[in-house]
C-alpha cells in the first residue's frame, strides 16, 4: 500500500494501527524472550514488559530492564526495537509533519465578502471569467463562487474576487453577502442551478437571478424556482452559428457602398499569437494610422458595432476592417475568406440539440440543410463519420456552400476541419468547440469562425446585465443602411446623435465620390452626403424618418 499516495486522513489511521500494532507484537515478543532467554526473569507482568517496549520505540529511556539484557536473543530484539523506533520517526515525518506543516503555512482562501450592491456569479470558470471580465471593465462590484478550494486558491493570487463555498447552500450564500447583491447569475449545471436558485429565493425572496439551462425543457422549472430570467444557452449558441454560417459583414458592407474608391473591407481574424492580442484599438499601431479603421467586431457570439477606441482586442476575435487596399495589403493581415457567393445550402455536422437549432433557423431563413450524424437512430439525411472521407462521398459536396460542425467531442471536430479543409478548402466552416480552450485549435485546423458554449453563454449573461450599446446579436439581427440626411447638413454627428436617437451606427460617409470611413463625432454632415449606417430592421426604419423629419432643433435653417 502506498501510504503517501493516500489522504492526510487515511495517512494517520494506516499510521495509527501500524504503531498499535507494533507495539502490541513487540510487547507479546519481549515478554516472551526474557522468560525464555534470560535466567534471571523468572517471572514479568506484561505491563511491565509494555512499558519497556514503548520507552525504547520512542527513544525515551530503557528504565530498569537494562540488566536483564544479558542473552545475545534479547540484546538483538532491543537492537530491532531501536531500529523499528528511527523507522518509525522517518516515515512519520513524510506521511504526517510535512503535510501538516504545508496545510499550517498554506494560504488561506477567501470565505466571505463585504462586497454591496453587487453580483454574485455561481458558475464555472469559462463561463465565469467572461462575466467578471466584462463587470470589471464596467467597475460593476461582482464576487465569484466556487466549490474547489484549489480554483479559487489560484483565482484569488490573480486578484480575481473570489471566495470558496458551495452556492446551493444557504450560508454560502450569506458569505457573499446576498442581502446586499444586487442580482445572481448561477451557470453550472441545470440541477444544481434549481437548488441555487432556490437558496437564494430562500434568503432574499426579491433578489434578481439570472439562469442558463443547456435543456431548454428545464426552463420553466427554473422560472417556477424564481428566476428572473432564463437563458437557454444552446439555443442560443446554435442561433449564433446559423447566422454566422450565412452572414458575412464584409460583403454585406461592402455591397452597401456605391462608390468606386480604393477602399476595402475585409474580416480579419486576430490570432493567439498576434502582435494585436492585447492592445486596445487605438494603441494598435496598424490602426493609429487612420489609414485602417475597425467599424466592428465578431466576439463570442456577438457583432459590436463600431467598437470604442478603448476596447482591447483579444485572441480570436474578427475584426471588420475598413481601408485602403494598399495598406491593407502592407500590414499583412491575415482576411477570413470570403464566401464563394450568395450562401444557399448548408452542412450540419452533428444532429444533437445544437445541430437540431442550427437547421431550424437555416430553413427559417429559407437555405437548404444537409444533416450529418453517426448516430443511426437519428432522422438525418445521411449517417456517417464527418471526419471520415467515405462520408462525403454520400452527398453531392458541389452545392455545399458552408459546413457547420456540432459535433459532441472536440477531437473529432478538429479532425473533421482538417479534412474540410483538404477536400473543401472554398468553403467557409463554423464550429462549435465544446471546451474554449481548443477554439484555437479549430481556427488552425481551418475553420473561419468557433463559438463555445460557456463563453457565448457568458457574454449573453453579461449583456443581460450591462447591455451594450452597438451590439448585434441574433436575436436583434442586422442590416446595412445608406441614408441621405440633407435637412442635418451643417450639424455635427455629435450634435445629431444619431445612436441614441434612433439605436443605429454611422460607419462611413460616402462624399463627392468618396468614401470615408473615420467616422468622427466632430464630423459636419453635408448636404449630398450618404451615411452608411448598421442597425436591426426597425433601427434604420427609425433612422430614415429621423432623417426625413428630424426634430426643428436640428433641421437645417
Amino acid at each position: 500500500m502506498n501510504i503517501f499516495g493516500t489522504s492526510l486522513r487515511e495517512r494517520l489511521m494506516y499510521f495509527a494501527g501500524l504503531f498499535i500494532g507494533t507495539i502490541i507484537l513487540y510487547t507479546i515478543i519481549y515478554h516472551w524472550l526474557l522468560l525464555t532467554f534470560e535466567p534471571s526473569v523468572h517471572e514479568k507482568a506484561y505491563h511491565d514488559s509494555l512499558q519497556k517496549v514503548v520507552e525504547t520505540l520512542t527513544t525515551a529511556g530503557f528504565g530498569g530492564d537494562t540488566d536483564n539484557w544479558t542473552t545475545p536473543q534479547v540484546n538483538l530484539f532491543v537492537v530491532l526495537m531501536n531500529l523499528t523506533g528511527v523507522a518509525l520517526v522517518f516515515l512519520g515525518i513524510p506521511a504526517f509533519a510535512v503535510p501538516l506543516l504545508q496545510e499550517a503555512i498554506k494560504e488561506q482562501v477567501p470565505t466571505s465578502t463585504d462586497e454591496a450592491d453587487h453580483v454574485i456569479i455561481c458558475s464555472e470558470v469559462p463561463s465565469g471569467r467572461v462575466l467578471w471580465e466584462h463587470f470589471e471593465s464596467a467597475d460593476m462590484p461582482y464576487v465569484f463562487v466556487h466549490d474547489d478550494r484549489e480554483t479559487v486558491r489560484r483565482l484569488a493570487q490573480n486578484e480575481i474576487n473570489v471566495i470558496h463555498g458551495d452556492p446551493t447552500q444557504l450560508e454560502t450564500l450569506e458569505a457573499a453577502n446576498i442581502a446586499e447583491a444586487k442580482t445572481l447569475i448561477t451557470d453550472v449545471d441545470d440541477q444544481t442551478n434549481s437548488s441555487i436558485i432556490l437558496a437564494a429565493k430562500q434568503l432574499e425572496p426579491e433578489i434578481e437571478i439570472i439562469s442558463s439551462v443547456a435543456d431548454s425543457e428545464i426552463a420553466s422549472q427554473h422560472q417556477f424556482a424564481g428566476a428572473d430570467r432564463v437563458i437557454k444557452a444552446k439555443q442560443i449558441l446554435g442561433e449564433s452559428l446559423a447566422s454566422k454560417a450565412t452572414t458575412f459583414y464584409a460583403e454585406e458592407l461592402r455591397d452597401s457602398i456605391e462608390v468606386e474608391s480604393e477602399i476595402d473591407v475585409l474580416e480579419v481574424l486576430v490570432e493567439p499569437n498576434s502582435q494585436l492580442v492585447g492592445q486596445s484599438i487605438r494603441d494598435a499601431e496598424v490602426f493609429g494610422s487612420g489609414r485602417l479603421t475597425v467599424v466592428g467586431l465578431w466576439h463570442n457570439g456577438r457583432f459590436v458595432v463600431t467598437p470604442h477606441p478603448s476596447t482591447t482586442i483579444r485572441e480570436n476575435m474578427i475584426l471588420l476592417v475598413v481601408g485602403d487596399q494598399g495598406q491593407i495589403a502592407e500590414q499583412q493581415l491575415d482576411p477570413v475568406p470570403a464566401p464563394r457567393g450568395e450562401i444557399s445550402s448548408v452542412a450540419i455536422c452533428g444532429y444533437g440539440f445544437v445541430g437540431q437549432t442550427v437547421e431550424a433557423e437555416l430553413e427559417r431563413a429559407g437555405i437548404d440543410v444537409t444533416t450529418i450524424d453517426i448516430d443511426p437512430s437519428l432522422d438525418t439525411d445521411v449517417t456517417g463519420d464527418v471526419s471520415k472521407e467515405r462520408t462525403w462521398d454520400k452527398i453531392n459536396v458541389d452545392d455545399i456552400d458552408a459546413v457547420v460542425l456540432v459535433l459532441s467531442n472536440d477531437t473529432a471536430m478538429i479532425a473533421t476541419a482538417l479534412l474540410l479543409e483538404e477536400l473543401l478548402p472554398e468553403v467557409e466552416v463554423t464550429a462549435r468547440a465544446n471546451d474554449p480552450n481548443n477554439i484555437w485549435k479549430l481556427y488552425s485546423a481551418g475553420a473561419e469562425y468557433v463559438l463555445s458554449l460557456p463563453t457565448i453563454t457568458g457574454e449573453i449573461i453579461a449583456d443581460r446585465v450591462l447591455p451594450e450599446e452597438g451590439l448585434i446579436t441574433p436575436e436583434t439581427g442586422f442590416e446595412f443602411g445608406r441614408i441621405t440626411a440633407p435637412k442635418l447638413a451643417g450639424k455635427t454627428l455629435r450634435e445629431v446623435d444619431i445612436r441614441r436617437q434612433t439605436n443605429c451606427t454611422v460607419v462611413a460617409v460616402e462624399r463627392e465620390g468618396k468614401l470615408i470611413t473615420e467616422v468622427d463625432p466632430s464630423m459636419r454632415i453635408q448636404e449630398d452626403d450618404i451615411l452608411v449606417a448598421v442597425g436591426d430592421s426597425s433601427a434604420i426604419k427609425k433612422l430614415r424618418e429621423f432623417t426625413e423629419q428630424p426634430p426643428k432643433s436640428l433641421m437645417k435653417e
